[in-house]
Formats: C-alpha cells, sequence, structure tokens
C-alpha cells in the first residue's frame, strides 16, 4: 500500500499533531489545504478552494489514505453559531470530500468525530454501543457527519474508522483547557473546588497514537470508536494538575455545579455584550460528569494510550511557558 496519507485541518491544533506524527510515522503526508502557511517541513501542500472541487479530487489521488481533521468546532471567534453553519461544515463539506476522495480511490478514511456525536447532558458514562443523543447542533452535525462518512464507504468497501475523543489538551490547546491554564497561570481564584465528579479527556500525544495505529489496522478498526487518556480525574483534578505542571498551585473555591450554571445562566447577557458568550456553554461542559469507555479499540487493535496526563500536561505547560514567558 502507498505511504501517502491525505489530512484536511492540517493548520488546526489537532491536524497540526496529527501531521507530526504521521511524518514521525514514516507517511508521506499531503495536506488538503486553504492555506499552506505554518505547515511544518516535509508536508506536501495541497492548496484547494473547497473540499468538493475537482482540485480536491486531483490532490487526492495517489493517497492510500484520509484522515479529515477539519471542522468547524463548539465557536469560532464570530461567536455563537447557528445550526445551518455546523451543518454547512461539518456535513456538506464532509460529504462532498467523501465523493472525492472515493473517486480517486482512497482505501482508508479516518475521520476525527467528537464525544459531542453521541453524549447529551444526561449522560455520564459512554459505551461503545450507546445509542447517539447529541443536544447541541454541534454535536448533531458531528453525528450526521459520522453517518455521511459510514454510509458512502461501505457502499464503496472502504475501510471507515471514526474516533470520538472528549476534551483534547496538549501544546496548542484552545477551549477550556488552554482557559484553565491560563487563569491557574495568572493565580486567578477558580470556582472549580467543587467539581469532583470523574471525566474522560485526552492528551494529544495520546489521540494521534490513536490515529496512527487505525491506519496501521484499518480492516480491524472499522466502526465508531472513543479515545481517551486511561486516568479518569475531575474538573478539580485537572486544575490541579495544571498547576503542578505549570509550577503554579490552582487556587480553588469549592462553588455547587448548580450555583455556577445559574450565575452563568444570570450573566449571559452581559458576556454577551462583551464577546463572551461562549462562557455559560463552557460552564455547562465542566460541570458535567462524562466518561467513556474506550475498550473497543483496544480490542481491535490493541491500542495503549502512551502518555499519563501527567506526562501530557507537562508537554502543554513547557509549550504554554515558551509561548507565555516567565511572567504572568
Amino acid at each position: 500500500m502507498s505511504r501517502v496519507v491525505a489530512v484536511t485541518g492540517a493548520n488546526g491544533f489537532v491536524g497540526r499533531h496529527v501531521v507530526a506524527k504521521l511524518l514521525e510515522e514514516g507517511w508521506l503526508v499531503r495536506a488538503i489545504t486553504r492555506s499552506p502557511a505554518s505547515l511544518p517541513h516535509g508536508v506536501e501542500p495541497r492548496v484547494v478552494g473547497c473540499l468538493g472541487s475537482e482540485e480536491t479530487l486531483r490532490a487526492l489521488e495517489g493517497c492510500a489514505a484520509l484522515v479529515h481533521a477539519a471542522g468547524l468546532a463548539h465557536r469560532d471567534a464570530r461567536g455563537s453559531l447557528g445550526r445551518d453553519a455546523f451543518r454547512d461544515v461539518n456535513v456538506t463539506a464532509t460529504s462532498a470530500l467523501l465523493d472525492a476522495a472515493l473517486a480517486a480511490r482512497v482505501g482508508v478514511v479516518v475521520l476525527v468525530s467528537s464525544v459531542a456525536a453521541v453524549a447529551s447532558a444526561s449522560q455520564v458514562r459512554l459505551a461503545p454501543d450507546t445509542p447517539p443523543r447529541p443536544d447541541t447542533p454541534y454535536g448533531q452535525s458531528k453525528l450526521e457527519a459520522e453517518e455521511v462518512v459510514s454510509a458512502k464507504c461501505r457502499a464503496a468497501g472502504v475501510p471507515a474508522v471514526i474516533l470520538r475523543p472528549p476534551m483534547i489538551y496538549g501544546p496548542g490547546m484552545p477551549g477550556n483547557p488552554a482557559r484553565i491554564f491560563r487563569l491557574v497561570w495568572r493565580g486567578v481564584p477558580l470556582p472549580l473546588g467543587a467539581l469532583t465528579q470523574p471525566r474522560s479527556a485526552v492528551g494529544i500525544q495520546n489521540f494521534v497514537a490513536a490515529v496512527a495505529i487505525v491506519l496501521d489496522q484499518p480492516t480491524a478498526a472499522v466502526g465508531a470508536h472513543f479515545v481517551a487518556d486511561r486516568e479518569e480525574v475531575s474538573t478539580a483534578e485537572f486544575a490541579r494538575r495544571c498547576g503542578a505542571a505549570l509550577g503554579r498551585p490552582a487556587r480553588l473555591i469549592a462553588v455547587s455545579p448548580g450555583a455556577l450554571r445559574g450565575l452563568a445562566r444570570v450573566m449571559a447577557p452581559a458576556l454577551r455584550l462583551l464577546g463572551r458568550d461562549g462562557v455559560p456553554e463552557a460552564i455547562a461542559r465542566v460541570t458535567g460528569v462524562l466518561t467513556v469507555d474506550t475498550g473497543s479499540l483496544t480490542s481491535a487493535t490493541g491500542f495503549t494510550p502512551p502518555l499519563s496526563l501527567d506526562a501530557g500536561l507537562a508537554l502543554a505547560a513547557a509549550d504554554f511557558r515558551a509561548r507565555h514567558g516567565s511572567g504572568r
């Protein structure tokens, strides 16, 4: 089999780490991108206007595999996003990309999905056979993307592997883990001390190791799998571990999850005016209970996350210090 792999979203947080891991594993990486900026040495950029174009088909020719890491996450710089925006990027564009990939005879497809494709606010433990009940426009769009990929690849006889990570942390991370790092670094008191329910997370190095192993064992890995660290920790404990990695203790205050969610709802109008309308949603995510069963991926491929939580946070902290210096 050819060792050429196409990666979408190669400029993003997950995509950058996927590219680095696959280069390390000896793959020839072709980035399907709108901009070749920030791509590491050794990557072949293929600039395309949209994922369903003729230029996308040409860019995918000769590729043994496709890792689709591009997508629209919970929100972007514009703030809140509607259902149509998520469907346009995560479903419609994915469908067009799959048509191009199958026309180009790509042999394996790996979709970077999300735990949000399955989880609802009422679920606390997700198993491989848990019926999907996404309750956000983002999660619903990710589930639709999974269904598109599975159906098209099944019809074409092409192995499709879907990976569903929970919160991802690591060097260059966005979202809630980045917020916790920044606030701990600055010594800001955090009202997270009462958030003692277990939650799953995954270090980016562990996640990309899973991508690499399913590319090497695609037939065994066909289907959807959760990917997470071996250790489950509460939000409070995660903040403490972040502080230990940064060398600055997390200043935690015990505020009940219900009180935190209520405060977020009361403050939502003011936060929206300040361009911080993502804060209530972020609080809702960190105050819930969410753990995943990763047994299906282990059974299929023998995968074990290579890094501990503390080792992953140490790498994130080293990158954070390099970006922010020694001051507050």
